[in-house]
């Protein structure tokens, strides 16, 4: 099976929906360190072999199987000169959209010195240099000025780093885990993609050290956008959740009215049971870490189960910016039924909401248009509909208790999951969700040696989820069959049609129905 990426200029890196012409995929550079021995020291073979093109001698780089779930890359000064690691192109990229993601790990603050990690043309021009101090802060420059900085930084947990630059515009983009920071900003050294160089400060202990997952320089957005995912299924069980917000998979508030207690049930995975203890009602809050989403098409999505419905019970779903101005929302009423609804009033009514088992909600909006569509149980309910807040931004989610009480009938939250539209249109544009294209959600865990799950939205009844391999041979048939249009979930336990399981390797996984084929790589260990 032959499939090709569709590659677009900063027009897609910005989010505003519309495409350039098309290039096939390239990946200059791919350096991910799964295939390399743990605990032994990193080659330098170059990113043919996915190793580094340099290590100075004052540099410890060792292959480990910790802290990120497939290996990664460990590297420490053993000298108070410190020193650094590269890695090069065989030649310079001089046009074009060229994307470079990463997944860092540190310890905060890092003692005595600092990390950079720096990104430069063939001419040893640095194009944006990215910066860990002793201080704890990461600051985002080039050589005009700081472009962002994080203060403090995120530590021991992964960080995804993604930089996008036009070369041909002179700008470029930063996005750190998930939210943008630098947008569009202009070059300050001449356009030219060459290396990316790992310095590092003096006398850091191994304890100390920078972990890299992964380092890859291709020609298109390949990580996706999230802005936040919250599916709580790493807090402990039967445990009231954290308030650290959405950088650790929790609420930034809770109100004091609001008991809030992960649950292994009724999920297949745990979630957050949300009972109210006031007549007065309260609410929990889901903040995006940095800055508000202001441009292109976002993807809101709820998992909900609701036990019940009747008098003194009502719930919300609420999209606010950060001016706290009310996009759309959806409401639980006490009569059973779910209303959309928006700044310019009733958007659409579902007469009886389904109760006991899960309700999965989206909201597509569309940043740029003011518009937005919404789906209920899998029903789209409302298409390009202005929601009456001009120049609109989305900052926060508020799931809202009215009225009930501790007695009464709970709702439970699975997940609550903010995204760019790279994470569901894959090789499309951004609006065509919007438009009725066929969407295959990013499979997760990804690599993965167990079962792998993807989110598929279909317009049409008729859809079939297939698994090739890379010779193009139909491995298994996930579903081939009438499902209701909208979202829907399946998985793939790495099996074949006989139930054998397959060689590790890159598979495809492919949706096809009447308006479309979507397509994603997947890679079993």
């Amino acid at each position: 099976m032959t499939t090709t990426r569709i590659s677009c200029t900063a027009a897609l890196l910005l989010l505003l929906g519309s495409l350039s012409p098309c290039i096939a995929e390239q990946t200059y550079m791919e350096c991910t360190f799964d295939d390399k021995a743990i605990n032994q020291p990193i080659g330098t073979g170059g990113p043919e072999v996915g190793e580094p093109t340099w290590i100075e001698p004052n540099i410890s780089a060792i292959v480990r199987a910790t802290p990120f779930a497939t290996p990664s890359l460990e590297l420490h000064s053993t000298a108070f000169a410190g020193g650094n690691v590269g890695f090069e192109l065989p030649q310079q990229v001089t046009s074009g959209l060229v994307v470079v993601s990463m997944d860092l790990w540190l310890l905060a603050p890092v003692p005595d010195g600092r990390y950079t990690i720096a990104i430069s043309n063939q001419a040893w021009e640095s194009l944006t240099d990215l910066g860990f101090d002793e201080e704890g802060r990461f600051g985002i420059a080039d050589a005009a000025s700081t472009a962002a900085t994080v203060e403090p930084y995120p530590a021991e947990r992964p960080l995804a780093i993604v930089l996008a630059y036009d070369l041909d515009a002179g700008r470029y983009s930063v996005w750190v885990d998930g939210v943008r920071l630098v947008r569009d900003r202009a070059l300050s050294a001449a356009p030219g993609f060459r290396r990316v160089v790992v310095s590092l400060g003096p006398d850091i202990e191994p304890l100390n050290s920078l972990r890299i997952d992964r380092i890859v320089v291709t020609d298109f957005i390949s990580p996706d956008l999230v802005y936040f995912d919250c599916n709580f299924d790493d807090k402990p069980i039967n445990q009231p959740i954290g308030t650290g917000g959405t950088a650790v998979g929790e609420p930034t508030w809770v109100e004091p009215s609001i008991l809030a207690t992960v649950r292994a049930a009724p999920f297949v995975t745990p979630s957050l049971e949300m009972l109210c203890t006031s007549a007065a009602g309260g609410n929990i809050g889901f903040e995006l870490a940095y800055e508000p989403v202001t441009s292109g098409v976002v993807v809101v999505s709820a998992d909900l189960w609701l036990y019940g419905s009747g008098p003194g019970q009502s719930f919300l779903m609420m999209l606010f910016s950060a001016a706290w101005e009310n996009l759309p929302r959806a409401v639980f009423n006490e009569d059973g039924s779910l209303t959309v609804e928006d700044s310019n009033g009733l958007a659409a009514t579902v007469p009886s909401f389904p109760t006991g088992r899960s309700l999965p909600l989206v909201f597509a909006l569309d940043m740029d248009a003011d518009t937005y569509s919404a789906w209920v149980d899998g029903f789209q309910v409302v298409s390009n509909r202005s929601h009456g807040v001009s120049n609109a931004n989305l900052y926060r989610v508020v799931i809202a208790s009215l009225y009930a009480t501790v007695a009464g009938p709970g709702l439970s939250i699975d997940r609550v999951l903010v995204t760019g539209p790279s994470s569901l249109v894959g090789v499309e544009s951004p609006r065509d969700w919007l438009q009725g294209q066929p969407v295959l959600g990013p499979p997760w865990p990804n690599p993965s040696n167990s079962v792998m799950t993807m989110d598929v939205v279909s317009p049409s009844a008729e859809i079939r989820v297939e698994v090739f391999d890379v010779a193009g041979r139909l491995i298994r048939r996930l579903a081939d069959r009438a499902a209701a249009g909208g979202p829907g979930r399946f998985s793939w336990d790495g099996t074949d049609e006989a139930g054998r399981p397959v060689a590790p390797g890159v598979y495809w996984l492919q949706l096809r129905s009447a308006e479309g084929v979507a397509t994603r790589k997947v890679v079993r260990m």
